[in-house]
């Protein structure tokens, strides 16, 4: 799966890692600390299993478990409203 944003800096689209990171950063303000950490476990590359079994063993599961699944959902929605954000010309909601 690789790191996101290693990913969107390679492909040319962008400049430089932080500018990548800047529009990360402000999608992810609309998510609550457990969704931004399963997020960012996510960019970072780990599985869904892993993340959902790092969130579980925390107890930062806000009273429910965490299931892989869940895990696929955060990170399938995150990447849905950050696609039009870093590629306005392409849409999508926001």
């Amino acid at each position: 799966d690789g790191d996101l944003i290693d990913i969107l800096v390679e492909t040319g689209d962008f400049t430089d890692e932080s500018e990548v990171r800047m529009v990360v950063d402000d999608v992810l303000s609309g998510y609550s600390e457990r969704d931004c950490l399963v997020i960012r476990k996510r960019i970072d590359g780990h599985p869904a299993k892993e993340v959902a079994l790092s969130v579980n063993e925390s107890g930062d599961d806000g009273g429910k478990s965490m299931t892989p699944a869940n895990v696929d959902q955060i990170y399938a929605r995150f990447k849905h409203r950050l696609r039009p954000e870093l590629f306005p010309a392409q849409g999508g909601d926001r």
